[in-house]
């Protein structure tokens, strides 16, 4: 390959903007507004060449993802007894994914020259407009009730765009998505009462109404929690709940360019339904005059309506442009074990966490109707945080976690049919697992005190040791030398995000 040239840059950035201004109105009422506003982006460019072969590629890869929200809420006191938060806010999240690829044969400027142009683009947008009311109501110590009512007006704008050109013949082009409008509406209440010394009961009620496209879709979400001390150091805990969710994640199972996309619940696309069991214990642990909290609990999720991509289909490879047309419905499992260690006292805190987790789909057209991992079917969860106060205006804080790689598909056998050409041979849905995902994070703070408030320096330091932790894969074809041997074997790549990144950051407190 020594005619093959190769050159590329890769680059990150992101900013984080967000500020909140409090009024004292009266004695009884405050107004709060807050913004905010973040957004990450990735790049990799690359450039391979072949001056032999007289071959050209030019290949642009771009990622961006961020949120934008703002808030307006006022906090008024009724009574000793009732207190009401009314919100008014906004927020938008946008996911943009694209690529562009040239591909040229030939020497610049001559007749045969051949060069082909490929963009590809994935977005997602969601803008919500809502406002809510909260009413809490605590008629004892012992009893806290809470209602209210919510309205949220859902924009959705999921889609994708492709368009290839051949310089020396046509061009073609194909896009997919359209704007989905949706209001939704809930009531809700929810009761917590200290029934005894020992038994306390929070049940809850919610009633959601969803409607888009003409089709009203209602739900009754009941929840039930209760907490029994069996002695002043042990308590049980067990949970139920039924919930609704009225927007759906698309994903991609195969490899290439992240292209997860949130859509909508439609008149076509039903909402999700789950229902969430729990059981758990705690215990108080005294240790050297130093007060540790240890708790393990079990969960089992059974979900309905989820949605993936049929076969061989996605947004753009179908000539129906309608997202809806190319998604199937199927169950899901999600259930597993936490642990839970936290130091609460002493110059030293931190907890240590542990999660062992399971998440399953099944679909009837997919995998021959077996079940298979979802994509982000985790099944080792670590963090571990420990915090030391030099003093109490400095502090060293550090943070490792582990995750187990996603699920995804891999060609199990390639077959080559000829020099440039081939197809492959693919498994079991998401039987690959890739890399683990873990990383050091460290911060240094510094706090100094004002008459109006104080101020914080902070030193961080993300990924310490610089893990290569993976983004995303993707495949490399075969290089063949001008007479026909094959020098590079096909192999699959990796794409990773976040090397070692140090920040300081100042922040003002009022």
């Amino acid at each position: 390959m020594a005619n093959e040239k190769r050159a590329g840059t890769l680059g990150y950035y992101f900013y984080d903007l967000n500020g909140k201004l409090n009024w004292k109105l009266s004695r009884r009422d405050r107004l709060y507004l807050s913004a905010y506003r973040g957004y990450d982006n990735f790049y990799a460019n690359t450039r391979d060449a072949d001056e032999t072969q007289s071959t050209y590629t030019r290949s642009d890869v771009n990622l961006g993802w961020g949120n934008l929200t703002g808030a307006l809420r006022w906090n008024h006191v009724v009574n000793d007894r009732l207190f009401l938060n009314t919100h008014l806010t906004y927020s938008q999240y946008q996911f943009d994914v694209g690529q562009d690829r040239e591909d040229r044969t030939g020497a610049p400027g001559q007749a045969d020259t051949k060069t082909t142009t490929n963009s590809l683009r994935y977005l997602s947008n969601i803008r919500d407009f809502s406002l809510k009311t909260d009413f809490d109501y605590a008629p004892s110590p012992d009893h806290y009730v809470r209602f209210g009512a919510q309205l949220t007006r859902h924009a959705f704008r999921p889609g994708a765009f492709a368009q290839t050109e051949r310089l020396d013949t046509a061009r073609s082009g194909a896009t997919s998505g359209s704007r989905v409008l949706a209001t939704e509406s809930a009531l809700y209440v929810e009761d917590d009462y200290r029934l005894s010394n020992r038994l306390n009961v929070n049940a809850g009620l919610r009633l959601n109404g969803y409607f888009v496209d003409d089709k009203f879709f209602p739900s009754v979400e009941p929840r039930l929690a209760a907490r029994f001390m069996l002695t002043d150091e042990w308590a049980l805990k067990a949970a139920y709940a039924r919930t609704t969710q009225f927007i759906h994640l698309l994903t991609n199972s195969g490899i290439g360019l992240p292209t997860d996309l949130w859509v909508p619940a439609t008149a076509a696309v039903r909402p999700q339904l789950a229902h969430q069991f729990s059981l758990g214990a705690a215990r108080t642990l005294r240790y050297k005059g130093e007060a540790f909290e240890f708790s393990f609990e079990t969960y089992y999720k059974p979900m309905q309506n989820l949605v993936e991509y049929r076969e061989g289909a996605s947004f753009l490879n179908t000539t129906d442009s309608d997202w809806q047309s190319k998604v199937i419905s199927g169950q899901g499992w999600a259930y597993g074990g936490e642990l839970f260690l936290q130091k609460k006292t002493g110059r030293t805190t931190g907890w240590l966490g542990y999660t062992l987790a399971w998440s399953t789909r099944r679909f009837p057209e997919l995998n021959g109707g077996r079940a298979f991992p979802y994509k982000y079917d985790r099944r080792h969860d670590i963090s571990l945080v420990v915090i030391h106060h030099f003093s109490p205006t400095l502090t060293l804080s550090g943070t490792w976690v582990y995750g187990t790689g996603n699920a995804t598909t891999l060609a199990s056998g390639r077959f080559q049919t000829g020099p440039q050409q081939g197809y492959n041979d693919y498994g079991d849905r998401n039987s690959f697992r890739m890399a683990a995902y873990h990383r050091f994070d460290l911060d240094l703070s510094k706090t100094k005190k004002k008459r109006w408030g104080e101020i914080v320096n902070s030193l961080s330091i993300y990924n310490v040791y610089s893990r290569n932790n993976p983004y995303y894969l993707y495949f490399q074809a075969a290089y063949f030398e001008s007479n026909g041997t094959m020098s590079r074997p096909p192999s699959y790549r990796q794409v990773s995000l976040f090397p070692i990144i140090p920040s300081v950051s100042k922040a003002f407190k009022f």
